[in-house]
């Protein structure tokens, strides 16, 4: 379960920022390819992900 379902999920009268939204994508994109070995059935996530990248999503949070 990625962030942005999280956020989809709030009571209708509760609207993220923008900025929230658009981080909550961010972070969706490395959370289940770096989480679940069985992302990239071909390879590892230690083959698609980098230390600089791991830290990168938490920049501007």
């Amino acid at each position: 379960m990625g962030q942005l379902y999280l956020l989809a999920g709030l009571p209708a009268h509760v609207k993220p920022p923008g900025d929230l939204v658009d981080a909550a994508k961010g972070l969706d994109k490395f959370y289940i390819p770096s989480r679940y070995p069985n992302a990239h059935p071909e390879r590892t996530p230690m083959d698609y992900f980098t230390r600089g990248m791991r830290r990168a999503p938490s920049r501007g949070l």
